[in-house]
């Protein structure tokens, strides 16, 4: 079964408090409206800002906001900071020597043609247009 990890889904729960309030957001405060623990909230916060999407202040009127528009931040975005790049099989990477089956089985292309369908979907989809529910 295809899914997004839960580390990714809270991710993307955060990023949606990010798009709704246009506000800058604690740990603290996040983990307080979204019943995630705080250590967790904290883990997806630097996650987010190492991956440029989130920006962070120091300070008593410090916290997190995000790091452009959410119009140009795309939902590949945010799974690839949490989780890395999708990846539907293995093979999909078409790299040699990976899978015993490589030489009686020609599903590579066809799990890469698939791959490469479902990383252009998550990158053409933008924070807004998810938030939206679109």
């Amino acid at each position: 079964m295809l899914k997004v990890s839960k580390m990714a889904d809270y991710a993307a729960l955060l990023m949606h408090r990010f798009v709704a309030s246009e506000r800058t957001w604690s740990a603290t405060e996040l983990a307080a409206v979204t019943a995630l623990p705080q250590p967790t909230v904290s883990k997806l916060l630097k996650r987010l800002q190492q991956a440029n999407l989130l920006l962070s202040t120091r300070g008593p009127q410090g916290g997190y906001g995000l790091n452009g528009s959410p119009d140009t931040i795309t939902l590949l975005d945010v799974i690839v900071a949490i989780d890395g790049m999708p990846l539907v099989t293995e093979c999909a990477l078409g790299e040699k020597g990976r899978c015993m089956h490589e030489t009686v089985c020609h599903m590579q292309s066809h799990w890469a043609g698939l791959n490469r369908r479902l990383i252009a979907l998550l990158r053409s989809m933008s924070l807004a247009e998810f938030v939206k529910g679109v």
